[in-house]
């Protein structure tokens, strides 16, 4: 009754002010999300600005491979290819087909260290500074390399030689076959494998050595085992010798791949192939058989 006792003018005004504390702010989360909206064009606008190019601008120049450093690296890789010959004829370089380091020695090991303490420090004198991405790129690999490396000559791995994944003779007996890296196309080949072969006789007789000296650093006794059994199957493999057939010598008929376009003549592979087939006789076998 009260209330409808008051005037209409009165009840007009309460109605306007409670409608004002309605609108009131809802107008002002509008006029913020206004705000919000615009910040977020603005942000668009500038970004879209700073990737767009204008048509006046000009791409900064790809900067040129350094001459120094592709110099250095040049050099490392034809070293590298000497210190590891068997490395360069598997990459198809067969300027060194004779050769085969006896890398089971404590001279091949003080090279390896030596060559890669060479390039580690050449690494130092190159400025990283104004090199391209790719030259960056390469300096850490080089330098990873180098690394591990050294880091792996500090364990006497040259004491336990042999193993029944990766081992050189294994590698050995793979390439006399002549369908592998090593080639067997001319008589130079041929005589090419007979020094490796030479090679691979001083290198059995240093496993053997090492394997005992390992024994003795250990304080163990080499005995069969569940490891040795697989490594003693792959040996006496290599060692098979019947007449006429040589594991460790690819012939001219068993190859198929001779080059006979240069007029070679059936004697000079013969000879070799009477090099070979005599091997029972040579180092090698023995070796192989007491390996």
């Amino acid at each position: 009754m009260h209330d409808l006792a008051r005037p209409r003018s009165q009840k007009l005004g309460d109605f306007c002010g409670e409608f004002y504390l309605v609108v009131r702010p809802l107008r002002i989360r509008l006029r913020a999300m206004r705000i919000q909206i615009l910040v977020v064009l603005l942000m668009t606008a500038l970004l879209t600005a700073c990737r767009t190019s204008s048509p006046d601008s000009v791409p900064a120049p790809a900067r040129a491979p350094d001459a120094n450093l592709a110099k250095l690296l040049a050099e490392y890789h034809e070293e590298r290819l000497k210190l590891y010959p068997m490395d360069a004829t598997m990459a198809g370089d067969h300027r060194y087909d004779d050769l085969l380091p006896n890398n089971l020695t404590e001279s091949f090991r003080a090279a390896e260290a030596a060559f890669y303490r060479k390039y580690l420090a050449a690494l130092e004198q190159v400025d990283r500074s104004g090199l391209a991405d790719e030259d960056r790129m390469s300096c850490d690999v080089l330098r990873w390399e180098c690394e591990t490396k050294l880091e792996q000559l500090r364990f006497p791995t040259h004491l336990l030689p042999v193993n029944q994944f990766s081992s050189l003779h294994l590698d050995i007996g793979q390439w006399a076959g002549g369908t592998s890296a090593q080639p067997f196309k001319t008589v130079r080949d041929y005589e090419n494998w007979l020094q490796r072969l030479d090679a691979f006789t001083r290198w059995c007789h240093t496993a053997i050595t090492n394997m005992q000296t390992g024994n003795q650093v250990t304080g163990t006794v080499s005995s069969p085992s569940l490891g040795t059994i697989p490594v003693s199957g792959t040996l006496s493999s290599t060692a098979i010798h019947r007449q006429h057939v040589m594991l460790f010598f690819g012939t001219p008929s068993s190859t198929g791949s001779v080059d006979v376009s240069g007029g070679w003549v059936d004697a000079h592979f013969e000879n070799s192939g009477n090099r070979a087939t005599n091997c029972s006789a040579s180092p090698v076998m023995p070796a192989s058989r007491h390996l």
